[in-house]
């Protein structure tokens, strides 16, 4: 499972991921909301981005090869 390979041995996930449930994965937890996040954004100033997206000054978009 993912959940498996974005944890170090032996530690928890703070706040814990469920692993038979989907609802507080994505961009909905804080660990992997940072990785799905776009790498040249700032991660840590989440609103600015929001903001930006919202007005549509920030377009992101995913390259499939």
């Amino acid at each position: 499972a993912v959940l498996d390979w974005i944890t170090l041995k032996g530690e928890a996930v703070q706040p814990p991921l469920h692993r038979n449930s989907k609802v507080d994965h994505g961009f909905n937890h804080e660990l992997t909301g940072f990785l799905l996040y776009p790498i040249g954004l700032d991660w840590n100033n989440l609103q600015y981005v929001l903001i930006k997206c919202s007005l549509g000054l920030l377009i992101i978009f995913a390259l499939c090869g």
